[in-house]
């Protein structure tokens, strides 16, 4: 009986000693121009295209910004999300549930109070007063308790079914926002990536990355040919972390682990896997405008220093060519010619391939 005890307790404080973790993936967008909070941006004809990874497996989500005095169709029969070369369709003929619970709900305190259902799973309840209080709520007839203990009863549901739209329309001078794929949720557990207080990436080319992938997306205006948009990413980063705190940006995502770890998990031979086919890509597609609403607020000056040094970072490999980088990039803010928030993106960069260089 003591050793069952004594296993018991060894276990839960095993199970306790494990932390999480967090692997962190830095994307390097291919030709794209930053918005000032750091977002990568897309543009040409009249069309934005800004993207945000940040969150858990990299959701690629993107919007769609129209600036143009018509309307266009994005056609999610032609488009497509590419990982490493294997392209996954965007419409695949789904189907979407929405349940709304309706109906009079009774209790001594929110008497005469009606249901309005929420997405996150709960509802709402609102009485003639005014008065809300949101109840989880599961199932047809079922009841839940409020904080006196007072029973609320949910009399009967609905359920919305919709089909997932083969085409999405953008109206002139709006926006739509689009969210299917992760970049990735499959961790790299290589003894090379070990949890640090401070993000120490491995560093990577495009040749020798992982992983790259791309977005392509097909637009076109009623009555007209479509138009085929390539947006192409790599992995450049890939680092262990203790905490995500104060890591948030948009070309960064990350995946939560636990600490526990056994060598035979261990895939170190991802790290070193270079590129075996290049994708057909059509890069030049994108040409850097000032077109859209949110294209107005990057200076074009500022767009060709944050893009002419991004170039001399990708192709620096001492910690000399990076310390004179940054001299001229601080330079450069003093005189205006490139602005804080851009020149704060690029400093991440040099910091993260000095880290690398240590």
């Amino acid at each position: 009986m003591k050793r069952i005890v004594l296993l018991l307790c060894s276990m839960i404080i095993m199970t306790s000693c494990a932390k999480t973790f967090y692997q962190v993936f830095t994307v390097s967008p291919e030709n794209a121009i930053y918005s000032p909070n750091g977002s990568p941006v897309y543009v040409n004809d009249g069309l934005e295209f800004t993207y945000n990874f940040w969150g858990a497996n990299g959701k690629v989500r993107f919007i769609i910004y129209n600036s143009n005095d018509y309307d266009v169709i994005v056609d999610l029969t032609k488009s497509a999300f590419i990982r490493n070369n294997i392209a996954e369709d965007y419409y695949q003929n789904r189907q979407y549930e929405t349940r709304i619970a309706t109906g009079i709900y009774k209790s001594s305190k929110y008497e005469q109070s009606v249901c309005v259902n929420k997405e996150d799973g709960t509802s709402t309840l609102v009485n003639y007063l005014g008065t809300t209080r949101d109840v989880a709520l599961h199932g047809s007839s079922e009841s839940a308790s409020n904080e006196v203990g007072n029973i609320v009863k949910r009399e009967w549901e609905t359920a919305i079914v919709r089909n997932e739209p083969e085409v999405v329309r953008i109206p002139a001078k709006s926006a739509k926002v689009f969210f299917t794929f992760n970049v990735n949720g499959t961790r790299i557990s290589s003894a090379r990536l070990k949890a640090n207080s401070y993000y120490s990436p491995i560093v990577f080319s495009k040749s020798t990355t992982p992983l790259e992938f791309r977005n392509r997306i097909c637009v076109y205006k009623e009555g007209c040919t479509p138009s085929y948009y390539d947006m192409n990413f790599y992995i450049k980063g890939i680092g262990n972390v203790k905490s995500i705190s104060g890591m948030a940006n948009p070309i960064r995502f990350y995946i939560p682990y636990s600490s526990k770890l056994k060598k035979t998990d261990y895939n170190d031979e991802l790290l070193d896997t270079s590129r075996k086919s290049s994708s057909s890509t059509n890069s030049g597609r994108f040409v850097v405008t000032q077109s859209s609403q949110q294209a107005k607020n990057i200076n074009s000056e500022t767009t060709e220093s944050a893009n002419y040094y991004n170039r001399r970072i990708d192709k620096a490999t001492t910690k000399e060519e990076l310390g004179i980088i940054k001299k001229e990039i601080e330079i450069d803010v003093q005189n205006g010619k490139i602005t804080k928030e851009t020149a704060n993106i690029l400093y991440l960069q040099i910091d993260e391939l000095l880290a690398s260089l240590k």
